[in-house]
């Protein structure tokens, strides 16, 4: 089964949601998506709080350099810092191809 994003964070409202907005039988959301520091990070955030694992497939995902006035920070670097966050405490971060031979 598959749950959106929307149904565990959408943009306006991502406080008011609850486990109940997604299909009953969901205990896996996988993380795919742009861009990873945005979307996909915060996704992954509230599934795990919300009690679902979380898979976050780290060549599904991307991003872009970033600049402005707090700095200025590449688009793999990016990507990594965030990753590495995920796998620390919130997702199990895969390679797609990883994703699927465990299907």
């Amino acid at each position: 089964m598959m749950c959106s994003s929307t149904s565990l964070c959408p943009a306006a409202l991502p406080a008011q949601n609850s486990r109940h907005g997604c299909a009953s039988g969901v205990e896996m959301v996988v993380i795919v998506g742009y861009m990873t520091q945005m979307c996909c990070d915060t996704t992954a955030r509230q599934a795990m709080h919300l009690g679902f694992g979380v898979e976050f497939l780290s060549d599904g995902t991307g991003t872009l350099a970033i600049e402005n006035a707090a700095g200025a920070v590449s688009d793999e670097e990016l990507h990594r810092a965030i990753l590495v966050t995920q796998q620390m405490r919130f997702s199990s971060v895969m390679k797609t191809g990883d994703w699927i031979k465990q299907l």
